[in-house]
């Protein structure tokens, strides 16, 4: 696939289902979509995390739309590899489009584990210049908006009631 198709896939997908509610997040999915973003954002620079749903609760308690881990270890040579999580909750994505958005947001996070190595700060993942910075790309290719932090009360507003 290159990333005029990845691009086109996205834009029809959102544009045919992504309103419908009620859909169930699988891993299978997850993957799918993993690697058509990874083409028509990254140019397929990101190397396959582990994929995971569940539910996920912040440092206050409230629920989490998603999470991004980076775990570094070595191999048997001394070679620092680095295994990346990503984390979707299933109670709180309520649409198609809101599922994409919050997985290009996770995958920025990987991005900056790969390529960066700017992941944390006081004790959260960064959301600096190193994931601002593809704010305009991802709207432009995804057709979503990269928020920082995805408050429930917009996120009902924008992907629910649309």
């Amino acid at each position: 696939m290159i990333k005029r198709e990845a691009k086109y896939k996205i834009h029809n997908h959102i544009s045919r289902y992504g309103k419908l509610k009620n859909f169930k997040i699988s891993t299978r999915m997850m993957k799918h979509w993993w690697n058509v973003l990874n083409v028509a954002v990254f140019d397929n620079c990101l190397s396959a995390p582990n994929f995971e749903i569940k539910i996920l609760r912040g440092g206050d308690g409230r629920g989490t739309y998603g999470e991004c881990t980076g775990l570094y270890s070595f191999d048997k040579d001394g070679k620092r590899v680095l295994s990346v999580i990503i984390r979707l909750n299933h109670e709180m994505i309520f649409t198609r489009e809101h599922f994409i958005a919050v997985l290009v947001h996770e995958m920025v996070h990987a991005w900056q584990f790969e390529y960066r190595e700017e992941v944390m700060h006081d004790k959260r993942m960064s959301h600096g210049p190193t994931f601002t910075q593809w704010r305009d790309e991802i709207e432009d290719i995804v057709g979503v908006k990269l928020e920082t932090y995805m408050d429930e009360d917009d996120v009902l507003a924008s992907w629910i009631t649309k």
